[in-house]
């Protein structure tokens, strides 16, 4: 999902599960993997487009970052890579 896919998503109070994350980001790179190995369906956001409206709009400052939105707004988020625990709770969550 890029910058613009992302503000339709909240423009249109959608729901999912977003990951937000940096290329230049190490911690971001071994956690991708993580995802890509365990087929996770989350979208995934890169913030390197443009870290301004990323962190000033969305308070995001820090990354890794996973997020699930109801309709257009968080309702959950856990910074870092996320425990087995959490990867379960987050692929078992039933969004509206």
């Amino acid at each position: 999902m890029n910058k613009n896919e992302f503000k339709t998503f909240i423009l249109n109070k959608q729901s999912g599960v977003i990951v937000f994350y940096s290329d230049y980001c190490d911690v971001c790179s071994k956690y991708l993997k993580i995802i890509e190995q365990n087929n996770l369906q989350w979208e995934e956001v890169s913030c390197d487009d443009d870290v301004p409206f990323f962190y000033k709009q969305h308070g995001i400052d820090i990354i890794p970052v996973t997020r699930i939105y109801e309709f257009g707004k968080v309702v959950w988020e856990k910074l870092d890579i996320l425990t087995p625990e959490e990867i379960e709770y987050v692929r078992n969550y039933k969004l509206p």
